[in-house]
């Protein structure tokens, strides 16, 4: 056979291939258009038939709906056995607090469960709490003004309470999202709101359970000469800066004998004109002012000016100097939130719950309202010294409320010898009158209960006075001298004109059977019992 005729076979043979080739290439891309158009029909039929869609939807709304309010309800946080279908709830913990809300059971989540010194997870012991040693309390006044401390000298920051880990809001994975500016800023959370678990999450986990729970797929027949089954839903919760965006991703699989299975997706959206970030921004906010600042009343969200804002130069929410209130957020305390109820452990006697409500996030008629429980925390007195100066706040409260300053009311005689001064507390000489102007602060503006004890009383030093051999006046055979004095029983007017605070400040008049070195104990105790004292060296001249 010539060379050119072989050469012509295996041209014709090459053709022969892709000719056939081609031909189930068309056959194949025929059969799936006509898989593809029967899916389409079976799909189209099958949701014009029922009301799937109606259906899911409404369901979405159900759910999302449900899932704010309940997380609104229980501090910003859904638990485990509330986003998971195989986890059933076992008791109440630590991180939670039962509450009745209507007559239904919530768990208020814990935000605060213990006390530090600023160093080291533990109680400070007294005196020395809310410091590590006597010290005043940091002034109550706005940061950066210039003329007054805000600080500890040692530059130690100083924590008041503890608190459990703070829920997060948002996703770390999720703050940057390919999308438009607008999007991104419209998208954006506090930094110190995101976490790896966090609220954003756990909705989507809460959202595809419910939905599952909601719909019941088997009451919709499927039509004769296919298979129809739902697949995995799958959702996306977006925080807005004014609502909340709620989008669902609803498979169903649909099946012909013989054929690969095919998913159609349908889509589902929902709005909610729910301010749920702005709310939790405030909560958190509040609760670290709370953490730090003693001074702080919780309730007056109106005082606050750190919450962030965007900053389009670095794409993030880190201006942190604005007000967290623009008037329409309040918050209230509720006391005993779970009086009565079988589940409220004997530890929460005294706790309570903070109510954070938002008059223009609205749903189904009512404002959003936002819990979350504080344990009760121990006050703290402020130092009562005359070496105490305008750095700090006992200064203020001494100058404004008496019209007197620590140093002129703890000595009168102008002591001027830095060995006494450093000694002792309190320095008079024998017919001076002294003052004692006792100054409590509660963290949680309890009302407080002052009582004296050592020199001059009929109750005991305790540990507080290791100088009572230096008082040879005690036990009292007159009773508590302090608590039967005019300053006590009926008050000091103070600079008003109008005020008297009774059963808190005390005075007596020395004599010469006074002179020497003595040792007095302040305390003060809330209502359920936690308290704080000072000893107060006082020398006789």
């Amino acid at each position: 056979m010539k060379k050119s005729q072989i050469t012509v076979f295996l041209i014709l043979f090459i053709v022969m291939l892709i000719l056939v080739g081609f031909l189930f290439y068309v056959r194949s891309k025929v059969t799936s258009a006509g898989v593809d158009k029967r899916v389409e029909k079976a799909y189209d039929d099958f949701m014009q038939r029922t009301s799937l869609t109606e259906y899911v939807q409404s369901c979405l709304e159900l759910a999302a709906k449900g899932s704010i309010l309940l997380a609104g309800k229980q501090g910003g946080w859904l638990y485990r056995d509330q986003v998971d279908s195989g986890l059933i709830f076992t008791g109440y913990g630590p991180s939670f607090l039962p509450l009745n809300i209507s007559g239904t059971e919530y768990r208020a989540y814990y935000v605060s469960t213990k006390q530090y010194d600023g160093l080291s997870d533990f109680y400070v012991s007294t005196p020395g709490y809310p410091y590590s040693k006597n010290q005043s309390l940091v002034p109550s006044i706005p940061a950066g003004t210039p003329a007054l401390k805000v600080s500890k000298t040692d530059g130690r920051a100083v924590v008041f309470s503890g608190t459990n880990k703070m829920p997060s809001l948002c996703d770390q994975s999720a703050k940057s999202p390919n999308v438009a500016t607008s999007e991104i800023v419209r998208r954006s959370c506090d930094p110190a709101t995101y976490g790896t678990d966090n609220l954003q999450v756990r909705l989507n986990q809460y959202l595809v359970k419910s939905v599952n729970s909601c719909i019941d797929f088997s009451s919709f027949k499927a039509e004769l000469g296919y298979n129809i089954t739902q697949g995995e839903i799958r959702s996306n919760v977006t925080f807005g800066e004014d609502d909340i965006t709620f989008q669902l991703s609803y498979p169903l699989i649909i099946s012909f004998k013989g054929k690969p299975p095919i998913t159609k997706v349908s889509k589902f959206n929902y709005d909610l004109d729910v301010r749920f970030k702005k709310i939790f921004e405030v909560f958190w906010h509040t609760v670290a002012e709370d953490k730090v600042n003693i001074f702080y009343n919780i309730t007056n969200i109106s005082e606050l000016k750190t919450c962030c804002t965007f900053n389009i130069s670095s794409m993030e929410r880190d201006i942190c100097n604005v007000s967290c209130s623009d008037g329409n957020i309040s918050a209230t305390r509720i006391n005993q939130p779970c009086a009565g109820m079988p589940s409220c452990p004997a530890s929460a006697g005294y706790s309570y719950v903070i109510n954070i409500t938002d008059f223009k996030s609205i749903v189904d008629g009512e404002p959003i309202s936002f819990y979350f429980g504080l344990q009760n925390r121990r006050p703290a007195l402020d130092l009562i010294d005359l070496k105490v100066t305008r750095d700090y706040d006992y200064y203020h409260y001494l100058d404004d409320a008496y019209g007197v300053d620590p140093y002129a009311l703890y000595n009168p005689i102008l002591e001027t010898d830095a060995g006494l001064i450093a000694q002792y507390n309190l320095i008079v000489s024998r017919g001076d009158k002294i003052h004692i102007i006792p100054r409590g602060i509660d963290p949680d503006e309890d009302s407080l209960t002052y009582t004296y004890s050592g020199w001059k009383t009929d109750r005991p030093f305790y540990d507080a006075c290791p100088q009572v051999e230096f008082d040879t006046d005690w036990p009292s055979a007159s009773g508590n001298i302090w608590e039967q004095s005019l300053a006590y029983t009926q008050g000091i007017l103070q600079t008003d004109g109008l005020t008297r605070i009774t059963s808190k400040d005390a005075n007596l008049t020395t004599v010469l059977e006074d002179v020497g070195q003595h040792c007095l104990v302040v305390n003060i105790t809330d209502p359920e019992g936690l308290s704080d004292y000072q000893r107060i060296l006082i020398d006789v001249k």
